[in-house]
């Protein structure tokens, strides 16, 4: 009878950091959206275009973009 060691599917080399990274990215894309509605719904509040302004300089969103990009030139 196989272990549960045994059973369990190996992922290929890499496969788990592409898929870190597309997490990474996905979660940066779900902050867009956030930002996008408040500047939607509140776009002269001094509290939301302070938020929009840290999202864009955040290292999330930079990564994200950077990862984009790079997956875009792969393609």
């Amino acid at each position: 009878m196989p272990t549960h060691d045994d059973a369990a599917p190996q992922l290929p080399d890499g496969l788990l950091d592409e898929l870190n990274e597309h997490a990474r990215v996905l979660s940066a894309y779900d902050q867009a959206q956030d930002v996008a509605l408040d500047l939607h719904e509140k776009p002269f509040s001094p509290e939301t275009q302070a938020r929009a302004l840290r999202y864009l300089q955040s290292q999330e969103y930079q990564r994200a973009v950077e990862s984009v990009r790079s997956h875009g030139r792969s393609a």
